[in-house]
């Protein structure tokens, strides 16, 4: 066997696979079970609506951040007099700066935010044995104050 019939043999696999899992036979199917399934295609219509709402108002937040950015240098000089230079250099800097810090920001809160539904589970366990602790405390302190109660009685009885 020699190099040629190697890579013939492989070329021969890769286009079977290839034709076999083919990426446009696949949309062709993707295509023609939405066509038959319009709930299915409502609920990806309804996924995609969702999602571009949140990219399109992410992109209208960054906007008005990058305005706010190319505004504080402005308002510094005019308010503080910080002496900042007004140029095209400077502008580009605060305003990506300002970007940089609202992704950062962003992230930050997605992160605390998936951190709190992971350990939901285990606060909550926490939190119910709490109030099962405050409610046998309670109980014990009902339970001492009733037996004091008795004892009184049997007390004033005796006498």
């Amino acid at each position: 066997m020699d190099i040629g019939d190697i890579t013939g043999f492989i070329t021969g696999m890769a286009t079977e696979i290839v034709e076999e899992f083919s990426i446009l036979g696949l949309i062709d199917k993707v295509i023609a079970f939405l066509q038959t399934n319009s709930i299915v295609t409502l609920i990806i219509f309804a996924i995609a609506l969702f999602f571009l709402y949140k990219i399109v108002r992410l992109a209208f937040t960054i906007f008005l951040v990058i305005i706010a950015g190319l505004l504080f240098p402005f308002a510094m000089n005019f308010f503080f007099n910080w002496g900042i230079p007004i140029n095209l250099g400077t502008l580009i800097f605060y305003a990506t700066f300002a970007v940089v810090l609202f992704l950062l920001a962003t992230f930050i809160r997605g992160a605390g935010k998936f951190i709190s539904v992971i350990t939901s589970p285990f606060r909550k366990a926490s939190e119910r044995k709490k109030i099962e602790e405050e409610i046998e405390e309670d109980l014990e302190e009902k339970r001492k104050k009733e037996r004091k109660k008795i004892s009184d009685m049997w007390k004033k009885k005796r006498k």
